[in-house]
């Protein structure tokens, strides 16, 4: 069923098995002087499963259906690698990860173990791996994490049977910087 603006006694009279709040506007655009307004009657769900908080469907659609299906990580499904150092994890990395997802794969994120090399590594992997975890908690199903050694370079031999792929997100995701972030993180004493 789709409500737009359930009072409480909808809430009270329809049982749902699932409840989605698609929480993505601060007021509602359509406001009638002699019609009830309904920003003033909308009231918050007490309880919900999922509340959706950006404009999304793709990704959202993803999430709802893992959650319905109880999709669970899978290691014979096609399965992609974002492999980095994620100093600190990002916006950037997210919509990275998002577009991968989209491609209906499952994502091995794997952290370099670099924490201390240099002032570029303040973080550990678990501080990342907790980012990560805060980050996608709804993609539980379709995310490993682990720990990778130092890998700099990458070789193949012959055709093995993956792709090397490139992902270009909008600029704005990929002009994201950790250096500038960590700087940020220094002038506020949070690093």
């Amino acid at each position: 069923m789709d409500f737009i603006c359930p009072t409480q006694d909808s809430f009270k009279n329809f049982k749902a098995d699932f409840v989605v709040w698609v929480d993505t506007i601060k007021k509602g655009r359509h406001i009638r002087k002699k019609q009830l307004d309904i920003n003033k009657i909308f009231k918050k769900p007490k309880k919900f499963d999922l509340r959706v908080t950006s404009q999304d469907a793709e990704i959202w659609k993803i999430i709802i259906l893992d959650i319905l299906k109880k999709n669970k990580w899978d290691n014979q499904k096609p399965t992609a690698q974002m492999l980095g150092r994620f100093q600190p994890w990002h916006e950037g990395h997210k919509k990275l990860f998002e577009n991968i997802v989209k491609k209906d794969l499952q994502v091995n994120i794997q952290i370099k173990d670099v924490q201390g090399i240099n002032d570029k590594n303040p973080f550990s992997f678990s501080k990342i791996k907790n980012m990560i975890q805060k980050d996608l908690k709804y993609f539980n199903s379709r995310i490993k994490i682990t720990k990778a050694p130092n890998i700099t370079n990458i070789f193949l031999g012959r055709k093995v049977g993956y792709k090397i792929n490139k992902i270009l997100t909008p600029s704005k995701y990929r002009n994201i910087s950790g250096t500038n972030i960590r700087k940020q993180l220094k002038k506020l004493n949070k690093l």
